[in-house]
């Protein structure tokens, strides 16, 4: 009995490390996305700036 009890939470801890994971993979995709929008837009600015 113990020893399913202790297949279950170790289960479950790898789950949540596999969320957690992702969620941090995801975000750093996010912010990478945002860094380069955010580098066209200053590009783009300064091309309209010395016209």
């Amino acid at each position: 009995m113990v020893d399913l009890l202790q297949v279950i939470f170790y289960l479950i801890c790898i789950g949540v490390m596999c969320l957690v994971g992702n969620v941090m993979y995801e975000s750093k995709k996010l912010l990478k996305r945002q860094q380069d929008q955010v580098e066209r837009q200053i590009k783009k600015l300064q091309s309209d700036n010395k016209e």
